[in-house]
């Protein structure tokens, strides 16, 4: 009897659809990966597609240093129509290159703020010009991780310095970019992955340090937790 379930279950499997999900964002897709390596989604094929600081800002330009629009688009045209994608992107724009610019050109963090989601929209419609609205996702910006006063600090903390917002202030921002960013998703029928609620400290304003990532030169939150958190909300949004 057990063996005949098995060559059933066996049998079942090599018919079962499997998803592919094609990650495309900055270094915070690293949590995606994790989610590859810890196999806590059986039935998704993940790929990606990373350009690490890239930002939203910086998409129009296409003398970029990162160069991530062309690189995007590039990986998107390889991308199949009955496949799905993932947006991460945001956390470099809301926790320092919103500000840097804003201060930079003289012009007020609201301009810079529409800029940098006008930008992102743009990708997203040009995505969609591909795939369904069904197949495309769009996660969550990351909350700023960085605080006001790190006595040890990393490469990215120390390029942060020329701004002077505080952590609770680049937080707010965050919280309004998401707001902004599930808005959207609902208007164009996209599935949006709200991590933020989970990652917020509501007492503090900032983000839960329970998220912080274990090393605190890493401004990244840890990435298995968020893998974890990443494989409950995409089973609850469903890819099938």
């Amino acid at each position: 009897m057990k063996f005949i379930q098995a060559i059933r279950l066996k049998f079942c499997r090599l018919f079962v659809r499997r998803a592919v999900l094609h990650c495309i964002g900055d270094s915070h897709i690293q949590n995606f990966e994790c989610l590859a390596r810890e196999s806590l989604l059986q039935q998704t094929d993940l790929h990606f597609c990373i350009v690490p600081g890239a930002t939203n800002l910086g998409l129009a330009n296409p003398h970029s240093q990162t160069r991530a629009m062309p690189i995007f688009m590039e990986y998107l045209g390889k991308v199949s129509s009955s496949e799905h994608v993932v947006f991460c992107l945001g956390e470099v724009d809301c926790g320092f290159v919103i500000w840097y610019r804003a201060d930079k050109h003289g012009t007020s963090i609201k301009q810079q703020f529409e800029l940098s989601l006008t930008n992102y929209f743009g990708l997203i419609e040009a995505c969609l010009k591909k795939l369904p609205p069904a197949s495309v996702i769009v996660c969550s910006t990351p909350l700023p991780t960085i605080p006001d006063h790190q006595l040890v600090k990393g490469e990215v903390a120390n390029k942060r310095l020329a701004i002077r917002a505080t952590q609770k202030e680049r937080t707010a921002l965050a919280i309004d970019y998401n707001q902004r960013l599930n808005e959207f998703c609902k208007r164009r029928g996209l599935r949006y992955l709200d991590l933020q609620q989970e990652t917020l400290d509501k007492q503090t304003g900032v983000v839960a340090k329970s998220f912080l990532n274990d090393d605190p030169l890493d401004h990244h939150l840890e990435p298995k937790k968020m893998a974890r958190l990443i494989a409950i909300k995409l089973e609850r949004i469903g890819l099938y």
